[in-house]
């Protein structure tokens, strides 16, 4: 089995504003090569009972920290005050309409897929999860 990485490297988006550290957890299931979510951990253990089960907690990327690390690896330091002086509850929503509207979402988006592949990618090694 292999772990599709594309579509894996989602599950890190961590956004601490709307959901708190102890927010639900994504966990990795190595012997099914299935995501599941907190919510759905018990029924999954339950279903397959007669295996032991030992799921791999997810990691979380912290969304507006890598908004920040993106405005600070191009420059734009002085932007992320303004956006705090804005709203410091929403940052994200701040730095969103602001990468639109200064045509960097493209930019953004890359920034952050590569971001979050590389991160998916040492967790996948270090686990010992195959991923294509």
């Amino acid at each position: 089995m292999t772990l599709d990485i594309e579509k894996f490297k989602y599950y890190l988006r961590w956004y601490p504003f709307l959901y708190g550290a102890d927010c639900a957890q994504w966990w990795f299931d190595p012997q099914t090569y299935t995501i599941i979510h907190d919510d759905e951990r018990d029924s999954h253990i339950e279903k397959f009972h007669t295996r032991i089960r030992i799921m791999i907690p997810i990691p979380k990327v912290d969304i507006p920290m890598l908004e920040e690390k993106y405005l600070k690896s191009t420059g734009q330091e002085d932007v992320i005050r303004q956006l705090h002086a804005v709203t410091d509850s929403d940052f994200d929503a701040e730095f969103k309409k602001y990468v639109d509207h200064s045509c960097q979402l493209t930019e953004w988006y890359k920034f952050e897929a590569a971001h979050l592949l590389s991160i998916a990618k040492t967790w996948c090694q270090d686990n010992d999860v195959e991923y294509k």
